[in-house]
């Protein structure tokens, strides 16, 4: 199925934006210290980082599944997709893109707001490309008719 590949731009989106919130954190000062040294604010990178890295793992075990089915000389594929799986790493993927880049605009506190820190635009991105295909209670919604039916 080719939901699972809609979820890598948002995806990619969170990595910057994490990128951007670090950076940003160890060169800001806060209280005579850099605030990466705060607690707060590295559980909150270092947490969504896990995030991603669930999701990424997810992400490839559902183009895997749907891989292996594939006919390697003409590329057809060889019985039903993993919907299921594939649904579920999208959902996944772009709601742990959705929260990475929220919580990245919120390291930088109210400059995360403003249109001149590319991670304002990261979040936006990262909410709009999660659209795509539906959201996750769309999702869920169309999974549950999948589950009932067998």
């Amino acid at each position: 199925d080719h939901r699972d590949l809609h979820s890598c731009p948002t995806r990619r989106s969170s990595d910057l934006a994490l990128d951007e919130a670090e950076d940003y954190a160890r060169e800001r000062y806060q209280g005579g210290d850099r605030i990466i040294r705060h607690d707060t604010v590295a559980h909150l990178i270092l947490n969504n980082r896990a995030r991603i890295n669930a999701a990424r793992a997810g992400l490839w075990k559902a183009m895997a599944a749907n891989d292996s089915k594939m006919d390697p000389e003409t590329g057809a594929l060889n019985g039903t997709p993993d919907v299921v799986e594939s649904v579920l790493a999208k959902c996944f993927a772009t709601d742990a893109a959705a929260q990475a880049t929220v919580d990245a605009v919120q390291c930088f506190g109210g400059y995360g707001y403003m249109h001149d820190y590319p991670v304002n635009k990261r979040m936006r991105d990262a909410r709009s490309l999660g659209l795509l295909f539906g959201t996750s209670p769309e999702l869920m919604t169309y999974l549950k008719h999948h589950l009932e039916e067998g």
